[in-house]
């Protein structure tokens, strides 16, 4: 059981980090406010706004994954009898369609890492945005 929990511990610990994505992008936001302010860029300010809550959204789906892995890593039971039980509670719950119950946990892993990676990308867009605000503003 170890050996299947080390993926999960280490993806744990790498999406740890999705809140200071999070604020990074409410940062920006700020500042996209600020110079929408003093310019008249508002359409890549409304983008900025758009892609923050792309951003918020991502991060409440990371951290519910996260919280998942957390209590998948401290419970006592094997992995299999958590996953069989988090498959139905999401079922019950209508999260998940029955078409992805019982994946092996490499899939759900990657699924949690192409949250996390497309958080990083909307962030990185949110920087571009801005950096344009600021050269556009400048003129």
């Amino acid at each position: 059981m170890d050996q299947t929990l080390s993926p999960l511990k280490v993806v744990l610990a790498l999406t740890a980090s999705s809140a200071s994505i999070l604020w990074a992008s409410y940062l920006l936001l700020i500042l996209a406010f600020l110079i929408m302010l003093l310019t008249h860029l508002n359409i890549l300010a409304l983008l900025i706004i758009f892609a923050a809550s792309i951003q918020h959204y991502l991060y409440i789906r990371i951290q519910f994954d996260r919280q998942l892995l957390q209590q998948m890593i401290q419970s006592q039971d094997t992995l299999h009898a958590q996953t069989e039980q988090l498959d139905q509670a999401l079922l019950d719950l209508k999260l998940i369609s029955s078409k992805k119950s019982g994946r092996i946990w490499t899939v759900r892993l990657t699924g949690i890492l192409r949250l996390f990676k497309l958080q990083c990308v909307v962030l990185a867009i949110q920087l571009m945005l801005l950096v344009s605000m600021i050269c556009l503003g400048a003129r």
